[in-house]
């Protein structure tokens, strides 16, 4: 009976880790950026988007900031003017898989390194840049997917605020979430895929600017 209690707390232990990328058991990931002065880094997952994106590149041109986007393969092949545009405007690229498709996450690891092979080829066939940044997609990282990124040679990139906008919750208490959380060296999650993004991320710079914060490349 002891046995089987501790296996099953080693189980439950394995797979929430899996989901906590910051704990860092399958692989090491960067959540924050150093610093000691109130500087942020913005991310964006899931695009390019055809309109959402470029609504967001119109607002980070505007306020001459540089952000960090972990791009779809398959979205980027279908819109590669957008990801053309980010690297024009110097932003950073990252991949997020060729399909984001919950079945990664069970990939063997030669499945997993196909599929970033592709979407890694293809971006950088795309914006002709070399790409050597990864974010989990679902922030699921497990032995598979760790071996993959080091014979591979990518950066595995987490978030310190998870902004939560994929829920459907209002905007206002998005902000309120992503405010209590702010410190210095914060990486903040977002995605470019979604119509709140514009709004999001316009009130968001407000409120960085009200508390003092700035944002820098990651």
């Amino acid at each position: 009976m002891i046995l089987i209690a501790l296996s099953a707390i080693l189980l439950l232990f394995l797979l929430t880790a899996s989901f906590m990328t910051g704990w860092g058991i399958f692989m090491r990931s960067q959540c924050r950026i150093k610093t000691s002065s109130k500087e942020v880094v913005l991310t964006f997952d899931d695009g390019p988007h055809p309109e959402y994106t470029s609504e967001l590149l119109d607002i980070l041109k505007s306020k001459k900031i540089k952000a960090t986007f972990f791009v779809i393969g398959e979205n980027a092949e279908r819109y590669p003017e957008i990801i053309k545009r980010i690297v024009a405007e110097g932003h950073t690229l990252g991949i997020h898989s060729f399909y984001h498709k919950p079945s990664f996450t069970i990939f063997s690891r030669q499945a997993v390194i196909d599929d970033l092979t592709r979407c890694k080829n293809i971006i950088e066939e795309i914006s002709g840049t070399k790409i050597n940044l990864f974010r989990p997609p679902y922030g699921v990282t497990n032995p598979n997917i760790a071996a993959a990124v080091k014979f591979l040679e990518l950066k595995s990139v987490g978030w310190s605020i998870r902004s939560f906008d994929t829920t459907g919750k209002p905007e206002k208490r998005i902000l309120k979430k992503v405010g209590k959380s702010l410190s210095p060296g914060a990486i903040i999650l977002l995605h470019d895929r979604l119509p709140i993004c514009t709004s999001l991320v316009g009130n968001l710079l407000h409120l960085l600017d009200e508390r003092g914060y700035k944002v820098v490349s990651l």
